[in-house]
Order: structure tokens, then C-alpha cells, then sequence
């Protein structure tokens, strides 16, 4: 069995057409996302939002310098 995992992280954010410079400046995004582990190694973790028997459903990828704490549920 996968490993469950929930992970807080921070994303990027873009918008899209004329946008006025406060909304540039000020979009960085808290997410937490919870998972199966798919991968981890030293740069990134993966999690998917659903396990198959031979594929993911919507995997991510995360880079570590952007995870702020990571709790295993299961």
C-alpha cells in the first residue's frame, strides 16, 4: 500500500491578460494537497490524487524548496 501523504507548499500564480502591478506582485499561493506518494527523491515529491493498477490519476510534482511540511497520514 502507497503511503498517504499531506503536503504544504507554496505555488506560483500567473494571470492572464492586462493586469495592474499590485496584482502582480502580490499573487503567491498557500496550497495544501494531499496524496499517495508516488516518488520522492532529493529535488521533488510526486503525489496522485488516485492510484490504478498501472497508472495515476493527476499526478504533481512538487520541488522541495517549495514544501513547507509534509505529514504522512498513512
Amino acid at each position: 500500500m502507497r503511503k498517504i501523504v499531506k503536503v504544504k507548499w507554496i505555488d506560483s500564480s500567473s494571470t492572464f491578460g492586462w493586469t495592474d502591478q499590485k496584482r502582480c506582485s502580490d499573487e503567491v499561493l498557500a496550497i495544501e494537497s494531499i496524496g499517495f506518494l508516488v516518488h520522492e527523491d532529493k529535488k521533488t515529491l510526486t503525489l496522485a490524487s488516485c492510484m490504478g493498477t498501472s497508472a495515476w490519476r493527476s499526478p504533481v510534482t512538487i520541488p522541495k524548496f517549495a514544501i513547507k511540511s509534509k505529514t504522512y497520514i498513512k
